[in-house]
């Protein structure tokens, strides 16, 4: 079967960017969590980025760049909303290879949810910018998905994190001095918040990775796992948010949480 990115199949058929409530679906919107593209003609703004000013408010610095954002959506009527960001860069080479990783990635989380499955009931998807300072952007992603005569629906959740300087995507361990056993410290921090909040299990917790997903935010590294990996699936995605603070001793002085915590 011919495969055909889902991206230039909804452009090429003129997807509908008429504003859908998100609310009105199963799937939880979290504060920054961006909705559909509004309609032709409108002034919605989005942080620093305006949709119909496109430039307007955006300031770029050489050393401390900040991304414009500009909303996109997928729309396959009648089950399937998704939208994700756009970034706007300086250098039109990185913004493109940022925007093709965003699109790459959401992409395969709709493949992965059945967005070509015929039973498919109902998708939606979301994200929320979690970080967009000092030349970092990190993006949270989410995807709820319901086949038809299902008990109940998928939620699948991945993020990307990556420097709007050079295009380079950070994995969780480029954030810390490789010597130091930052795994066992954060493992040992998500134990303790998981008996601090009674937090339900089906399994025991398996611990992070080298590879483990995570987003940040000025503040804070917030770790996820997927539903029903250790925790029921009421529980949704379970996420841990950690300071940087309580971590400052293993950061990674050339990596990216650097330019984050006040020395």
């Amino acid at each position: 079967m011919e495969q055909t990115t889902l991206f230039m199949e909804a452009v090429s058929s003129g997807w509908d960017k008429t504003p859908v409530p998100l609310s009105q679906s199963k799937q939880r919107v979290g504060q920054n969590t961006c909705p559909l593209v509004p309609a032709a003609g409108t002034s919605a703004g989005i942080g620093e980025y305006d949709v119909v000013n496109r430039y307007r408010g955006v300031e770029y610095m050489a050393r401390d760049i900040v991304a414009g954002i500009l909303p996109e959506a997928v729309v396959r009527p009648p089950n399937i909303r998704v939208a994700f960001p756009q970034v706007v860069l300086p250098d039109k080479a990185i913004q493109e290879r940022i925007n093709r990783l965003i699109r790459d990635l959401v992409d395969n989380m709709m493949l992965r949810q059945g967005a070509n499955d015929p039973n498919l009931a109902e998708m939606v998807g979301t994200y929320k910018i979690g970080l967009n300072e000092k030349s970092l952007l990190s993006i949270y992603f989410e995807n709820f998905a319901i086949m038809r005569m299902a008990a109940h629906g998928t939620t699948i959740a991945d993020s990307l994190t990556v420097d709007l300087n050079t295009g380079e995507v950070y994995r969780l361990n480029d954030l810390f001095i490789r010597i130091r056993p930052y795994r066992i410290r954060i493992n040992n921090i998500i134990l303790a918040k998981i008996a601090a909040t009674n937090l339900p299990t089906i399994a025991p917790f398996p611990g992070i990775t080298d590879s483990q997903e995570f987003y940040l935010t000025s503040k804070a590294l917030v770790i996820f796992f997927p539903e029903l990996e250790f925790t029921p699936h009421y529980v949704g995605i379970p996420e841990f948010v950690i300071p940087y603070a309580v971590l400052r001793k293993m950061i990674n002085p050339h990596g990216p949480l650097a330019r984050l915590v006040t020395k």
